[in-house]
């Protein structure tokens, strides 16, 4: 009789759950002081991450965070400058470890996605200690050699990309085994940012499409929107026509250059990072242009002046063209550019061979291509 009293009463505790909101029970271990700040973040419809609920950690290294979410979808929690990734909905009770000094030693237990949050976080806590420890090395080797600071971060962009290259293909198999999962959507996403060459571009179409539908979330749906459109422009297919105008106010046309290998560069005089991989275009260029290489330049400007003077000052002696409505030019909308710099190489016969490829990674293409 007495436990048939403690399971009535142990199932009137599940069934009285609060429904309305998911709470997230929390523990530090090897805390290195109380009374750190614990922030918990959601991605709005624009992509970017909203705290909406915030706790001090107590004297036990404990705290608890409580939020809303009708439907499951991707949360962060922030803690001494590290990002947790976990899935929630209402209903869920979530106990949650974190250990200050082993980061990889995360564990969450009563989320819509505990095994995948718990690999994923791994995943990228193990990449971002590797980094730190890359980033000291370098620091210190600044603070000696000074004078030698292009050189050693030149050096530390080298030993960056062979830290991501294995990590990459460590999310690419993250992305097979959990195809079905929310939480693969942010190892997705990270391909989508980290992959510069496109490799496994094929690995998100395919996850978009498993996707499609099953998860009632404008995020997602948006996602999967965005990935269908870039099918269209994926290695392999025939690279869009381009007309506009030059800044002589001439018509040009990107099937004009048919029979040549093309890198249609978007850029625009405003962006940093496009200013700064010229140089590397412009080497390239003069490297390879007389092997059937030229570079076709579409500028997201939307002032003519700003435009023709950054031609001048970088250099950039190839045909470029522009219909200065920026990001929302119907050239940057077939080609779904959402960010710049941003580059597509095409064959002879018009058809993409490669996309996004910057500094030593296109000059590494070229040269296997070209030569």
């Amino acid at each position: 009789m007495k436990n048939f009293i403690v399971i009535i009463f142990t199932l009137l505790i599940v069934g009285c759950k609060d429904k309305t909101k998911f709470v997230i029970n929390g523990k530090i271990n090897n805390a290195s002081e109380s009374k750190q700040m614990v922030r918990l973040l959601t991605q709005t419809e624009t992509g970017e991450m909203l705290a909406i609920d915030s706790a001090i950690v107590g004297e036990n290294k404990t705290f608890k965070l409580k939020a809303v979410a009708s439907n499951a979808a991707i949360f962060q929690i922030l803690y001494n400058n590290k990002q947790y990734l976990l899935v929630a909905q209402n209903g869920n009770q979530i106990q949650l470890l974190i250990d200050e000094k082993e980061t990889t030693n995360f564990s969450v237990e009563g989320s819509y996605e505990d095994e995948e949050a718990q690999a994923l976080n791994k995943l990228i806590q193990t990449i971002e200690a590797k980094n730190i420890v890359l980033g000291n090395k370098f620091s210190q080797l600044i603070e000696r050699n000074p004078e030698q600071k292009d050189k050693i971060m030149e050096d530390f962009t080298i030993q960056s990309k062979l830290l991501i290259t294995p990590f990459l293909k460590e999310i690419n198999q993250f992305l097979s085994n959990y195809n079905q999962s929310l939480t693969a959507f942010y190892a997705a996403n990270l391909l989508r940012n980290l992959d510069e060459g496109n490799i496994y571009e094929s690995s998100i179409f395919a996850y978009a499409k498993a996707i499609k539908g099953k998860f009632n979330n404008n995020v997602i749906n948006e996602f999967v929107s965005k990935i269908e459109g870039i099918q269209n422009i994926s290695v392999g297919k025939q690279a869009p026509n381009i007309i506009a105008e030059t800044p002589e106010g001439k018509i040009s046309k990107l099937s004009d250059f048919r029979g040549k290998y093309v890198l249609i560069d978007f850029w625009a005089s405003w962006c940093g990072p496009c200013r700064e991989e010229n140089p590397n275009v412009v080497q390239a260029f003069k490297k390879y242009k007389n092997k059937n290489f030229i570079v076709f330049g579409v500028s997201l400007d939307d002032d003519k002046d700003k435009w023709v003077n950054a031609i001048e000052d970088d250099q950039l002696t190839w045909t470029q063209v522009s219909d200065f409505k920026g990001f929302e030019s119907p050239i940057a909308l077939t080609y779904n550019v959402d960010a710049i710099p941003f580059s597509i190489l095409i064959n002879p016969e018009g058809k993409i061979i490669a996309k996004n490829l910057r500094g030593r990674s296109l000059e590494s293409f070229l040269n296997k291509t070209l030569n």
